[in-house]
């Protein structure tokens, strides 16, 4: 083995194809190409949502702060979609907007994009 073959970072930025399932569980035909928690993209994101969540206001009710916590937390989510097989375009604000009301596929995301198994043999995605 080479010790290019522990690396994460390429493959975890290329990313996976994180198939969207049904109600019933069965394949929609649909997909969401996922970045690993090792890629740029989410390092960044979880930096700045650390900077975000130091400057929250001392004196902030307890619902206000878990509702900038939650947007925090969906800010890193949409870092971690780098494409999907929808037609509308692929955007921040797109994406924000699916995850939003589709909780279930956020839950999703988190699960897969924090398993370093998945992307550590991983193919690139085509």
């Amino acid at each position: 083995m080479k010790k290019e073959d522990f690396y994460t970072v390429p493959k975890a930025n290329a990313g996976i194809k994180l198939p969207l399932l049904k109600e019933d569980g069965s394949d929609s035909g649909q997909w969401l190409l996922v970045r690993g928690t090792d890629s740029d993209a989410f390092r960044k994101s979880s930096f700045e949502s650390s900077q975000a969540v130091s400057k929250l206001p001392e004196d902030m009710d307890d619902w206000e702060r878990s509702r900038a916590i939650d947007e925090v937390i969906l800010n890193d989510l949409v870092a971690l979609v780098a494409g999907w097989s929808f037609k509308e375009a692929c955007t921040p604000d797109a994406v924000r907007e699916f995850l939003k009301n589709a909780p279930q596929i956020a839950a999703a995301i988190d699960q897969v994009a924090a398993d370093r198994t998945k992307f550590y043999g991983a193919k690139p995605a085509k």
